[in-house]
C-alpha cells in the first residue's frame, strides 16, 4: 500500500513534490500479488475451518479427502513463498525499510486525524535544526504535499481494508454456498435412496424363457449396452436363416460354432454376402468360409432365405451398425423358447432398457387406469346390487301372489296322496267330490277301490293314450280337447260305464303318482297337473329320434357299420350335441350323469347303440334313456322359469311388458334363435296389443312350441303340432338335425386331431406296414405319436375294409388326407408313376400353416425319382424322406423288416420313432441324401434276384442230372447261411409261387428294370441282373405276371426242357 501511495505522489502535476532519488529508486520494483496472497490466505483459512468441521469426524480417508489435504498443502506453500519474496525485496531496499516502518508507525499513530512531521521522518530526528531558510521552506512544502498524500493514502487504505473485508465475506459465503450445495446433493441422494423406485419387471420374460433364459438375457443386455434395440433383438432371436422351423434353424446355427467373421476366417464384404444370399449362390462365399463351413453354406443357401438381412449379418459377423456379433449370444433365446419371435425379444429389450422415469410414468398410468376401472366396476356392482334388490322384491311379490292363488282339485288331491303313507291307500281311495271345477274323469264322492295297478299296466296305459293322442284327427285339425278330457274319452271307450271309468281314472292317477320315478309316468302326471305342456312329450320323442339317427351316423362314419360306438366317440359327439358348458347348453354335472348312465347300461369301451332306447317287457328303458328324459323335463321347466325372469328383467320387474321386452328375453335365453324368429314369436304373442302381463305372455309361450333355436306360432294347439310331427316322414341319411351335424363335425375334428400319421397305398406290403403302425399308434408305443392311422387306397373298398378291420379311418381322397393335416404321411405305391401322381396330388392339396409335414416314400423307385420328389416337396415346404424296406409281405405284417431311411436330419429325427413299428431286423441310416437309400434298395434287390437266379440254375441243373432237390437245398444251406436264397429255393422246389407272401413278377420286372437302369447310368455291367430280367419276361409270357418272382425257376426249367412244377394257386 505504501508503494501505491508513493506512486500516487510521484505521478503528481508538473513533477512538483517529487520524492528524492532514494525513494524513486525504490519504486521501480513493486511487490506484486499481495492482494492475491491475502485473498488466498483468507480462502485457505475459511476452507481449512470448513474442512476440519466436515471431515474431522471421518475415520476413513477417501480420494476426496486426500485431494483436499493436498490442495491445502499446496496453498500453504504458495502463501509462504509469496511472503518470502516480499521480505527479500524489503531487505534489498534497506534505505526504504526505515521509511516504510516510520511511515507505517506514523500512519498508525496518526489515527486518521493527526499530523506527521515528514522532515523528521525523512531526515531523521535532530537534523532539521541546521537547515537554511530555503531548505526549510522546501521541506515545509514537501511536508505539506506529503501530508496531503498521506491523507489520501489513509482514505485509500480504509477503502482497501473495506474491500478486503468484503472479499473475505465473499469467500466465506462462497464456501458456505458450496457446503450447502454438497449438503443438498447428499440430502437428494438420501431422498432418492429412501424413495421406492419401481423394480424392473421380468415376469413376462421369465414365463416365456424360464430362469436360465432370463439369466442369459440379462447377460446379453450387459454385454451389448451400445447395441440398438432392433439389432440386439435380431441377434438374440436368431431369425430362421432359410425358412426352416425354429428347431431346425437353431440346430443349423449351432452347426456353425462361430460366424464367418470370427478369428481365423476372412469375412466376405457385406455387399458380396448380400448378393450371394439373394441369388442363393454359395460360390462367392466358399473362399471366405473355408472347407469346414462349405457344406453348411451349401445347405443354408439351398433355398431362398426367410430373413436375408439376418443371414447376411450372420455370415459377415457384424450387425447393420457395424457392431461385432457375439457367437455365444446368437440365437441364444431359441434354446430356452423354441420359435421365439423377433417381436417378442424386441419387446423384452425395450422393457429392460426403459428408464426409471418412463417406468414410473407407465405405472402411474396403469394405476390411473386401474382406478378408473375400479370405479367403473364399483358402479357396475352397485347397479347389480340395485337390480338384485329389485329382482328380490319382485320375486317375493310373485311368491306371495302364487300362495294366494287357489290350487286345482287335482293338485290338492296329489298333495293329499303324498301327505300320508302309502299304506293309508291300501284298499280305498277317496273321491274329489262333485264340484264343477273337478275334472269329469274324477267327479265322485265317496270311496273308490284301489286296484293297485302295476307299473307295467300304468305305463302301458300311458303309451296307449299317447298313441291315440298322436293319431287323433281332431289334433291334426287343431280342435283337440285337453288331455284330461281325452283320457276320459279313451277310458270310456275301453270300459263303457261311467262309474268304471271314474274308478279306472283314480287308479290310473294313483299309479302315476306311485311310479313317478319313471320318466313316462312323471311326465304324464305333470302334464295332467298343468305344470308342463304336452309339447314336452313331443319334444322328447324328437330328441330320441335325433339321437338314434346320430348314433347310426357315427357308426357309419368310419366306413362300415358295426352296431357299436366307442364311448370316447360318443362322449365327444354328445358334448357338441348338447353344447355342454355353453350358453343355453347342458351343464357339465348333468352331462357326467348321462355318461355314468351309459356305463351302467353297458360296460366296456363300446356301446351297442340300438339297445340304448330299447324297452323291456315292463316298458322300462335303460339308465341313459331315463336320465336324458328326466333331464329334458327339468331343463324345460328351468328354461321357462329363466325365460320368465328374463322377461321381468327386461320389463324392469314391472307386471306389464311390451313386445320388445319379450324379443330381447328370447334372444338372451337362446343364442341360437335368430332375431327374426324372436320378433315373429313376440308378434304372435301380443297380436294387436301393445302391452300384456308377464303371466299372460308366459301362458302363451308355454302353449306354443318355443324350443331353442326354433319357434312356431302360438295360435294352434301343441297337440296339433305333435300330430303334424307324426305325420312327417322320418329323416333319412343326409337330413340330420343341426345339432347332429354339429356333433358329427366335432367328432370328425377329434378324429383328425388323433390321426397324426397317414398311410397311402394298401397293397400287400402297404397293408402290413399300415397294420403295424395302427397297432402301435393305438397302444401308445410310439414316442410323440398317438391316436389312430388315416389310410387311403386308389381302390376305396380296400381302404374301407382295412379301416373296419384295424379300427382306423379311411379317407376318400388324397385331398382328404391333406385336409386332415397329419404330421407324417407314408406312401407305398406300386411304381414311380403312381408315386409321382400321388405326391403331386398331396402337395397340391396341402395347405400351409401349422407344423411342417413329413412325407415318407417307402416304395422301390429310381434314385432320380426320389431326387425329383424331394425337390417338389421342398418347394412346397414339406419335409421329405425316403425309406424303402427289405422283406416280404409276411415279414412286413410281423414287423420284421429292414428299414433304410435317408433325408434331412430333421426328417430322420421325426421318422425314427415310427420305424419301431416294423423294422424288427434293423434300421440302416444312409444320411442326408434321400436318393442314396433308393440306390441301396435296388442294389440289395439285385443281390436277391441274383441269388434267386443262381438257386434256380442250381435246382434245374440238379434235377436235370437226377439229383433230388433236397440235396441241392442242403448244399445251399451249407454255402449260404442267409435265409433269403434258401427260403426262395425251398419255395421254388416245392412249386410255391404264391404272391400272398411273395413278390409279384410284374413288380419284380419293374424293380429289376430299375436295377438295369441304375447299372447303365453307372456304366457298370450286371449280367446276372440282365439274365434275371430275361427270365422274368419268359416266366410272365408263359405263366402270367401274378406269380412270385421265384418264377425265374419256371423260366430256367423251361429252358432246360423240364415241365412246370407249379402248385394250384388258392382262390
Amino acid at each position: 500500500m505504501v508503494q501505491r501511495q508513493m506512486a500516487h505522489l510521484q505521478a503528481g502535476p508538473s513533477g512538483r513534490g517529487a520524492l528524492p532519488a532514494p525513494l524513486r529508486s525504490a519504486r521501480h520494483a513493486p511487490t506484486p500479488g499481495r492482494r492475491e496472497v491475502f485473498v488466498l490466505a483468507k480462502w485457505l483459512e475459511v476452507e481449512t475451518q470448513r474442512f476440519n468441521a466436515t471431515y474431522a469426524r471421518k475415520d476413513e480417508r477417501t480420494p476426496l479427502v486426500e485431494f483436499l489435504m493436498l490442495a491445502a498443502t499446496k496453498a500453504r506453500g504458495m502463501y509462504g513463498t509469496a511472503y518470502a519474496e516480499l521480505a527479500r525485496q524489503a531487505e534489498a531496499q534497506s534505505e526504504l525499510a526505515r521509511l516504510r516502518a516510520e511511515l507505517t508507525a506514523a500512519l498508525a499513530l496518526g489515527g486518521g486525524a493527526g499530523r506527521v512531521d515528514v522532515a523528521s521522518v525523512v531526515m531523521g530526528p535532530g537534523r532539521s535544526g541546521g537547515l537554511s531558510v530555503e531548505e526549510a521552506d522546501e521541506l515545509q512544502q514537501q511536508n505539506a504535499a506529503l501530508q496531503g498524500a498521506l491523507e489520501a493514502a489513509r482514505q485509500e487504505l480504509q477503502e482497501v481494508a473495506d474491500l478486503e473485508a468484503a472479499a473475505g465475506e465473499v469467500v466465506l459465503l462462497e464456501s458456505r454456498a458450496e457446503a450447502a450445495e454438497g449438503e443438498r446433493d447428499e440430502a437428494l441422494e438420501q431422498l432418492r435412496a429412501a424413495t421406492p423406485r419401481p423394480q424392473q419387471s421380468w415376469g413376462d420374460l421369465l414365463e416365456l424363457v424360464g430362469e436360465a433364459g432370463l439369466q442369459q438375457f440379462q447377460a446379453a443386455l450387459e454385454a451389448h449396452k451400445r447395441w440398438p434395440t432392433d439389432e440386439l433383438a435380431a441377434l438374440l432371436a436368431g431369425a430362421p436363416l432359410h425358412g426352416l422351423p425354429a428347431r431346425a434353424a437353431t440346430s443349423m446355427a449351432a452347426a456353425l460354432p462361430q460366424p464367418l467373421a470370427a478369428e481365423g476366417s476372412q469375412a466376405p464384404p457385406s455387399a458380396e454376402a448380400s448378393a450371394a444370399v439373394q441369388e442363393c449362390n454359395v460360390a462367392p462365399l466358399q473362399e471366405a468360409a473355408g472347407e469346414e463351413h462349405s457344406s453348411w453354406l451349401a445347405q443354408a443357401l439351398g433355398r431362398p432365405a426367410a430373413a436375408p438381412d439376418a443371414l447376411v449379418d450372420f455370415l459377415v459377423g457384424s450387425s447393420r451398425s457395424g457392431l461385432p456379433i457375439s457367437p455365444a449370444f446368437y440365437g441364444c433365446m431359441q434354446q430356452y423358447k423354441e420359435g421365439i419371435t423377433f417381436d417378442e425379444v424386441r419387446a423384452a429389450v425395450q422393457r429392460a432398457r426403459m428408464s426409471t422415469r418412463t417406468r414410473v410414468a407407465a405405472l402411474e398410468e396403469e394405476v390411473r387406469a386401474l382406478s378408473k376401472e375400479a370405479g367403473e366396476l364399483r358402479a357396475i356392482v352397485q347397479g347389480y346390487r340395485d337390480g338384485e334388490q329389485r329382482r328380490e322384491a319382485a320375486r317375493r311379490r310373485r311368491e306371495e301372489e302364487a300362495q294366494l292363488e287357489a290350487k286345482s282339485p287335482l293338485q290338492q288331491y296329489v298333495e293329499l296322496l303324498g301327505s300320508q303313507d302309502e299304506s293309508a291307500w291300501k284298499e280305498w281311495l277317496i273321491g274329489m267330490g262333485q264340484a264343477s271345477n273337478v275334472p269329469k274323469l274324477f267327479r265322485h264322492s265317496g270311496r273308490i277301490r284301489n286296484k293297485h295297478l302295476s307299473k307295467r299296466d300304468t305305463e302301458k296305459l300311458v303309451k296307449e293314450v299317447w298313441k291315440e293322442r298322436m293319431n287323433d284327427p281332431a289334433a291334426a285339425a287343431g280342435s283337440a280337447v285337453d288331455l284330461l278330457e281325452f283320457v276320459f274319452q279313451q277310458l270310456q271307450k275301453k270300459v263303457g260305464i261311467v262309474t268304471a271309468v271314474v274308478e279306472a281314472g283314480y287308479n290310473f292317477l294313483f299309479g302315476l303318482w306311485k311310479y313317478q320315478w319313471d320318466a313316462d309316468c312323471e311326465l304324464f302326471l305333470r302334464i295332467l297337473l298343468g305344470e308342463v305342456k304336452e309339447d314336452v312329450y313331443v319334444a322328447q320323442i324328437r330328441l330320441q329320434e335325433e339321437l338314434e339317427e346320430l348314433f347310426g351316423a357315427i357308426d357309419r362314419a368310419k366306413g362300415q357299420a358295426t352296431g357299436f360306438i366307442d364311448k370316447d366317440d360318443l362322449r365327444t359327439a354328445l358334448l357338441a350335441y348338447f353344447k355342454v358348458g355353453q350358453p343355453g347348453g347342458k351343464t357339465l354335472e348333468r352331462f357326467d350323469e348321462l355318461m355314468q348312465a351309459v356305463d351302467e347300461d353297458q360296460e366296456g369301451d363300446g356301446v351297442e347303440w340300438r339297445k340304448v332306447f330299447e324297452e323291456d317287457r315292463e316298458f322300462n328303458q335303460g339308465e341313459f334313456a331315463e336320465s336324458i328324459r328326466d333331464q329334458f323335463l327339468q331343463e324345460r321347466v328351468e328354461y321357462f322359469k329363466a325365460l320368465e325372469a328374463a322377461v321381468y328383467e327386461e320389463a324392469g320387474h314391472e307386471e306389464e311388458c311390451r313386445r320388445e321386452h319379450v324379443t330381447r328375453a328370447l334372444l338372451h335365453m337362446d343364442q341360437d334363435m335368430s332375431e327374426k324368429v324372436a320378433q315373429q314369436t313376440a308378434a304372435a304373442i301380443f297380436g294387436v296389443h301393445d302391452e300384456l302381463s308377464v303371466k299372460a305372455v308366459m301362458r302363451k309361450l308355454s302353449r306354443g312350441v318355443v324350443r331353442r333355436g326354433r319357434s312356431s306360432s302360438t295360435k294352434g294347439s301343441v297337440v296339433g303340432a305333435a300330430a303334424g310331427l307324426k305325420a312327417k316322414p322320418r329323416k333319412g341319411a343326409g337330413q340330420l338335425s343341426e345339432a347332429s351335424l354339429r356333433a358329427l363335425e366335432a367328432l370328425r375334428q377329434e378324429w383328425i386331431a388323433q390321426e397324426s400319421v397317414a398311410f397311402l397305398g394298401l397293397g400287400a406290403m402297404g397293408q402290413g406296414l399300415a397294420a403295424r403302425l395302427q397297432a402301435h399308434l393305438s397302444s401308445g408305443q410310439l414316442a410323440g405319436y398317438s391316436g389312430s392311422l388315416l389310410v387311403w387306397n386308389r381302390t376305396a373298398s380296400v381302404a374301407e375294409d382295412f379301416a373296419a378291420k384295424n379300427g382306423c379311418r379311411a379317407a376318400k381322397s388324397v385331398a382328404d388326407v391333406a385336409a386332415a393335416k397329419p404330421a407324417v404321411v407314408f406312401s407305398m405305391l406300386a411304381n414311380d408313376t403312381a408315386a409321382d401322381a400321388v405326391l403331386s396330388d398331396y402337395l397340391a392339396a396341402c395347405s400351409s400353416g401349422g407344423e411342417q409335414v413329413l412325407f415318407v416314400n417307402c416304395a422301390t423307385v429310381l434314385p432320380t425319382t426320389v431326387s425329383r420328389q424331394a425337390a417338389q416337396a421342398q418347394a412346397a415346404g414339406v419335409l421329405y424322406a425316403n425309406c424303402p424296406v427289405f422283406g416280404r409281405p409276411d415279414a412286413a405284417a410281423g414287423g420284421m423288416l429292414v428299414a433304410v431311411p435317408a433325408g434331412p436330419p430333421a426328417a430322420r429325427e421325426r421318422l425314427a420313432p415310427l420305424l419301431q413299428a416294423f423294422s424288427g431286423r434293423g434300421v440302416w441310416d444312409l444320411g442326408d441324401d434321400p436318393a442314396a437309400s433308393a440306390a441301396l434298395k435296388l442294389i440289395g434287390n439285385s443281390w436277391i434276384v441274383s441269388q434267386i437266379e443262381v438257386a434256380s440254375q442250381c435246382l434245374a441243373l440238379g434235377e436235370a442230372n437226377g439229383i433230388e432237390s433236397g440235396a441241392i437245398l442242403r448244399m445251399l444251406d451249407t454255402f449260404h447261411k442267409s435265409p433269403i436264397p434258401l427260403g426262395y429255393a425251398q419255395r421254388m422246389s416245392a412249386g410255391d409261387y404264391s404272391t400272398e407272401t411273395g413278390f409279384a413278377v410284374d413288380l419284380a420286372l419293374k424293380d429289376v428294370g430299375h436295377m438295369r437302369t441304375l447299372a447303365q447310368q453307372s456304366c457298370c455291367p450286371a449280367p446276372l441282373v440282365d439274365q434275371a430280367f430275361n427270365h422274368l419276361l419268359s416266366a410272365k409270357a408263359r405263366h402270367g405276371g401274378e406269380l412270385d418272382w421265384g418264377a425265374i425257376y419256371l423260366a430256367v426249367r423251361d429252358m432246360a426242357g423240364l415241365p412246370p412244377n407249379t402248385k394250384p394257386l388258392s382262390a
